[in-house]
């Protein structure tokens, strides 16, 4: 019994690790990324540098990965662990083409690194895939976003300098403890899914579990309503709605009938030509122009100057948006 209790501990320590990481470049305090690359245009003109915040990443990424193997080991679970990888290859195909773009990449050295935690964060998905059934999963995200809720909050009361945004465009929305709202939005709106199927599944409902979900689920529609992320506002429409369409249909797949589908695509086609004839209008109400805020011009000028020009294999995996002038020029 001691054992099973200190294999769980070291899990705990290891999942935490995990789930970490995946927040890592959206914090606030931890910078909005690790290489700065000193260019002129596609041309670098100076030696990258590479800020505190890299290498804490590079040390916490080994040292996940090394606990990962120790913890394989320990439960004799390697071969087991590789069987899954195999099953799984499909995966490793982007992996294997981002190392692949080492040879034609404008920074080999930052495509590396960021090849690196690809790699890492493929691997310790299969692991976590390997030792958690799907509720539990759903449950420790459930957990995750319970702390990036109450953490936003806390930025934003005790230090606001950095849980709310001061910068002329954004002056006075929240991004809680990242760096920009529309990362606060996009969490926010991932967490309302799953606190939205916690409720939708749960076995007891008005019972503390129930009333638990439903509360942070306003608690992260506050939050997203609050970080002004248009972004964030249209992904947890999204995501909401493929929500219980999914739902509705676990309940009634087995009544429906071949026509129902294809009342069902009439509507949803309705729904598409409505959307796409009045998008300045739908647009407006969330404060934005069917622009997206400049971003279609701006994705149309990268494609017209730089996209067009390496449209099969681009610039290396990870390394354009590390060019310092590419950066402060286009962004």
């Amino acid at each position: 019994m001691e054992g099973s209790k200190l294999a769980n501990f070291r899990k705990g320590i290891l999942i935490g690790l995990f789930f970490f990481l995946t927040l890592y470049h959206a914090i606030s305090v931890f910078g909005i990324r690790g290489i700065d690359c000193p260019s002129k245009w596609l041309t670098l003109t100076g030696t990258c540098l590479l800020t505190k915040s890299f290498y804490l990443e590079m040390m916490l990424w080994i040292a996940a990965a090394l606990l990962m193997l120790l913890e394989l080991k320990w439960e004799h679970g390697i071969r087991r662990y590789l069987r899954t990888c195999i099953s799984n290859w499909p995966v490793f195909i982007f992996c294997l083409f981002a190392a692949f773009s080492l040879i034609w990449s404008i920074l080999p050295g930052v495509s590396l690194s960021r090849v690196f935690v690809l790699v890492a964060a493929t691997c310790a998905g299969i692991y976590l895939g390997t030792i958690l059934q799907l509720n539990k999963i759903l449950q420790m995200l459930s957990w995750l976003f319970v702390v990036v809720c109450l953490g936003s909050f806390f930025f934003v009361f005790f230090f606001p300098s950095l849980g709310v945004m001061s910068v002329t465009f954004y002056n006075g929305v929240w991004a809680g403890i990242f760096w920009h709202r529309n990362y606060l939005g996009c969490f926010m709106a991932l967490s309302m899914v799953v606190f939205l199927v916690n409720l939708l599944v749960s076995r007891k409902p008005l019972r503390f579990h129930f009333f638990f979900n439903l509360i942070f689920f306003f608690v992260a529609a506050f939050l997203l309503f609050e970080s002004k992320s248009a972004t964030g506002i249209i992904t947890a429409m999204v995501l909401l709605f493929v929500t219980f369409l999914i739902f509705i249909w676990t309940v009634l797949h087995r009544k429906l009938k071949i026509e129902h589908y294809f009342i069902f695509l009439g509507v949803i086609i309705i729904g598409v030509i409505l959307i796409l004839s009045n998008l300045n209008f739908l647009f407006g109400l969330l404060g934005r122009n069917s622009s997206l805020s400049g971003r279609i011009p701006m994705w149309t000028y990268l494609f017209d100057n730089f996209i067009s020009h390496r449209i099969m294999l681009g610039y290396g995996y990870g390394s354009f948006w590390h060019l310092k002038r590419v950066r402060v020029e286009i962004a």
